[in-house]
């Protein structure tokens, strides 16, 4: 597969150099405007809970943000659904860096159209595009020598320098279940969960880590975990979660 008006690196514009506003709803792929899909129901419940596993591993001079946009040639100017970026401004031009890290959220036969931003990301200089299907279990990272996406295994671990703690691939794919299925479930009539005290997004994201390593809390652990006021300790836990041996380990340590 071609990228669609590949360049010299030295002809691209700079990241930040937009063909439309940003937050318009629309990105540019070869010249042709193309709607963003809309940031409501399932997807933006998705959305947020990615964004809160994401943040929960990238180091600190990182940060995770929502649709970025990210000029990738003359004539395109995408917009991943998640970026991890770094937070110093590029010492050239003082605007943003490029992402390290980008990731669709896709459903249906959307994958086929993730592909061409993959594509032109990666080209562009992004070190690895990875995409999660909405409601299916299915992660996928974009292989530029094969030109196509590679599922990744659930039970695998993401590794990169932008990590600084490999990420369960099943995290990924449980915290998504989870929103989706929660959301449908409320919009069809259903009873929301009583309200938390916390960071209601915080506690799905370590439930979800915690169900993907096999580490089933008991109810006095899960009413503990529910109950937590404060939310800076609940991303303690959550950045803690890959590698605790037990629930009493992550709940003990500095309690």
């Amino acid at each position: 597969m071609s990228v669609p008006g590949a360049e010299p690196a030295s002809e691209l514009p700079d990241v930040d150099e937009h063909l439309v506003a940003r937050g318009c709803g629309y990105e540019v792929d070869d010249g042709v405007l193309v709607r963003l899909a809309p940031p409501e129901g399932p997807r933006s419940i998705a959305c947020a809970r990615t964004l809160a596993v994401l943040e929960a591993h990238v180091v600190p001079a990182l940060e995770v943000v929502y649709r970025q946009r990210i000029r990738t040639s003359r004539i395109s100017d995408l917009v991943p659904d998640v970026c991890v970026v770094p937070r110093a401004s590029d010492p050239r031009t003082g605007g943003r860096q490029l992402a390290v890290l980008a990731l669709e959220l896709v459903a249906g036969d959307a994958l086929a159209r993730a592909a061409r931003k993959a594509d032109q990301l990666v080209a562009r200089g992004v070190a690895r595009v990875f995409a999660l299907e909405l409601g299916q279990p299915g992660a996928f990272e974009w292989s530029p020598p094969r030109h196509g996406w590679v599922a990744l295994d659930p039970d695998d671990y993401l590794e990169h320098p932008a990590l600084a703690a490999a990420l369960p691939v099943a995290a990924l794919l449980r915290a998504d279940h989870a929103a989706v299925a929660r959301a449908l479930r409320t919009g069809r009539g259903g009873t929301p969960e009583p309200a938390r005290p916390g960071a209601p997004g915080r506690v799905d994201v370590l439930l979800a880590i915690l169900a993907a390593r096999g580490l089933a809390p008991t109810p006095a652990e899960r009413a503990r975990i529910l109950a937590e006021p404060d939310p800076g300790k609940l991303l303690d836990w959550i950045r803690r979660a890959p590698r605790c041996a037990s629930l009493d380990e992550l709940l003990g340590a500095g309690s």
